[in-house]
């Protein structure tokens, strides 16, 4: 089961299963998503759904997955149960709080 949660341009997904980072594309291809894992090569696919000029503040790092189902997407970060946000992945997210961005956590 799943619990979507959503403001803005932050969507979380609350999994009441337990699954791991390697399941997750296929679990949230239920829901009708389609999942990428997420790394620099993949820039200019990301720039299909938004405009990039330049991905910023990518000596952060970068989210696990892009998803996205229509007009919908979001860059993803993935949570187990017992993972919590670093805070290189909170300082990404604050510089670019200006892109679409997902939240998935895995509560048990």
């Amino acid at each position: 089961m799943m619990v979507l949660k959503q403001s803005h341009n932050f969507v979380s997904f609350f999994i009441s299963d337990d699954i791991n980072e390697n399941e997750f594309p296929e679990y949230i291809g239920k829901l009708g998503f389609n999942c990428i894992r997420f790394n620099i090569d993949k820039i200019g696919f990301a720039r299909q759904f938004i405009k990039l000029k330049v991905f910023e503040h990518m000596n952060l790092g970068y989210p696990d997955f892009f998803i996205w189902k229509g007009r919908e997407h979001y860059f993803c970060e993935f949570k187990s149960k017992n993972d919590l946000l670093h805070s290189n992945q909170i300082n990404w997210l604050l510089f670019n709080s200006h892109l679409p961005y997902a939240l998935a956590k895995v509560i048990l």
